[in-house]
């Protein structure tokens, strides 16, 4: 079963609504909710991992309940990381792949992914941001830089927005380039109002950053419903 279908499933078995799914799991937005219940083509968007890890401690009752429910969701994400970075099970051969899926989508180092893993057009724009400035990263920022940039580990939306502002990039390229905006907001990027947007939304935190991307990412997304349904 696809992660989203779980996360669902889940709910409608507690006999939740997504508003008070999201209240049990600490104030986690309806709009999220509705979006991590939704197929990952549609949204772009996927639970993170602190996230289903909430979930399965919340739903289950006993201790080994707990754990099994969380392997199975944290697996799920994982394949699901797989998919979305346009790695096949061809690319991954079995050892590889039981190592990407146990140790959360890091490899030993020797054994880079595909450049899926990280796209070529961010890498070459982080190299160059990078030079010179490696005073301006914390140790653990370099040593995730490094690791990307050699095909290890995945760069979230969350550590992009990060690393965007410790150099002084601007987010919304950074974003872009990573491939971390839904379909929705892309053409919002291209509005010159947009840099104005990202510089207002300047003093929130990147956890609450990635949280209103979303909420923009569904109003988009309802706005061009409406208008398609509209006569």
């Amino acid at each position: 079963m696809a992660l989203w279908d779980t996360i669902k499933e889940i709910r409608v078995k507690a006999g939740k609504t997504q508003t008070e799914f999201g209240d049990m799991l600490g104030g986690v937005t309806k709009p999220h909710i509705c979006n991590i219940e939704r197929s990952y083509e549609q949204t772009r968007i996927t639970a993170s991992e602190s996230l289903l890890k909430k979930i399965a401690k919340t739903f289950t009752k006993t201790k080994e309940a707990q754990l099994a429910l969380e392997k199975q969701l944290l697996s799920e994400r994982q394949e699901l990381l797989i998919g979305k970075l346009g790695i096949s099970s061809e690319t991954i051969d079995k050892v590889r792949r039981e190592h990407f899926l146990k140790n959360k989508g890091t490899l030993p180092c020797g054994a880079p992914m595909p450049e899926e893993i990280i796209p070529p057009e961010f890498a070459a724009k982080l190299k160059k941001d990078v030079a010179g400035k490696q005073h301006l990263l914390s140790k653990e920022q370099q040593t995730m830089i490094n690791k990307a940039l050699q095909g290890q580990c995945f760069l979230s939306r969350k550590c992009v927005i990060e690393l965007a502002r410790t150099l002084k990039q601007p987010m919304e390229e950074y974003l872009l380039l990573a491939n971390h905006l839904p379909e929705d907001m892309k053409n919002l990027i291209e509005h010159k109002g947009a840099a104005v947007m990202f510089r207002t939304l300047g003093n929130l935190d990147a956890s609450e950053m990635d949280e209103v991307l979303d909420v923009i990412s569904d109003v988009l997304r309802d706005y061009k419903s409406k208008k398609r349904k509209s006569p």
